[in-house]
């Protein structure tokens, strides 16, 4: 008998070439194959009003024609559906492990994934359709505003689904970035390759000194827990950066030197949603990491 599977990963698509990068990431994170895999579209259909218009003279043929049109679409998202699901049980995932969904629009796009989201995720991945421009990070893609609205649940900004066994933790010492490490030793396996790096800005000496004294202990206690999770020690690299002047900047480029595929960066807590897309490091780490991978931990 099949073994059961409790934790659920949803991946947000919509019929673009960024949402399938979401589902090719999936498939090559190890971990994710002990998960049930949702794939939701939220299809744009007609709303229902417009087809009550079929009932007065002369709009008989116009909603026909539409009634025409979004059979089309909705047969073009069973399509795409079905070859995402195409992906991930070519690389080893069950397919009674994998569901699709195409659900029509009630509330809108974002809110209509937030929903189904918060009932009983472990995690969401959302392609970074429209996260190519500052602009369009902060203002209003779908992306951010799950990133905005999904506080309590983790997810994955996917941009090129490469190296997904490779990881860097933007880790800063506080209890947020513990929780960081606790998430990747408990749910993304003992397969993965992880880099702990933290960065300390400035160049006054004395600084810099008292804050690798502080750092570097939470760094070893970082190390041992990933040990204790089941990861090989060898598979493990800790990175202290100093006398740097942009924090954000540094995190992205170490991700590239190490040709890690996925960032994972925190939030500060609840109460600083509004910071986080005003100016935290973690912003600054999504905007410059546009064809990586950002995972936003809670």
């Amino acid at each position: 008998m099949a073994k059961k599977i409790n934790k659920k990963i949803l991946v947000s698509l919509d019929q673009s070439e960024p949402s399938m990068e979401a589902v090719r990431y999936v498939a090559g994170v190890p971990a994710f194959r002990n998960y049930q895999v949702y794939l939701l579209h939220i299809f744009r259909g007609v709303s229902p009003e417009y087809y009550d218009m079929g009932s007065h003279a002369g709009y008989e043929t116009k909603v026909s024609d539409v009634k025409l049109w979004e059979l089309q679409e909705r047969r073009k998202a069973e399509k795409f559906m079905a070859d995402a699901v195409g992906i991930l049980t070519r690389v080893g995932f069950l397919a009674s492990n994998v569901e699709t969904l195409i659900q029509n629009r009630e509330k809108g796009i974002a809110e209509d994934v937030l929903r189904k989201a918060m009932k009983g995720f472990e995690a969401v991945a959302v392609g970074r359709k429209s996260m190519s421009t500052l602009r369009n990070i902060v203002m209003g893609s779908v992306a951010a505003k799950l990133v905005e609205r999904l506080t309590e649940i983790p997810i994955f900004l996917v941009g090129k689904a490469v190296n997904t066994k490779r990881f860097l933790i933007a880790f800063d010492g506080s209890d947020n970035s513990m929780r960081i490490v606790d998430y990747l030793g408990s749910a993304l396996g003992r397969e993965s390759k992880v880099i702990l790096l933290h960065v300390i800005r400035g160049s006054d000496k004395e600084h810099l000194k008292a804050a690798e004294n502080f750092i570097t202990p939470l760094l070893d206690q970082a190390r041992t827990k990933l040990v204790e999770y089941g990861m090989p020690s060898e598979n493990i690299s800790v990175n202290l950066i100093k006398g740097v002047s942009n924090r954000s900047g540094t995190i992205v480029s170490e991700a590239g030197v190490h040709h890690c595929g996925t960032i994972l960066v925190g939030r500060r807590g609840l109460s600083k949603v509004q910071e986080f897309f005003m100016g935290s490091v973690s912003n600054k780490v999504v905007q410059l990491a546009r064809n990586m991978t950002v995972g936003i931990i809670n």
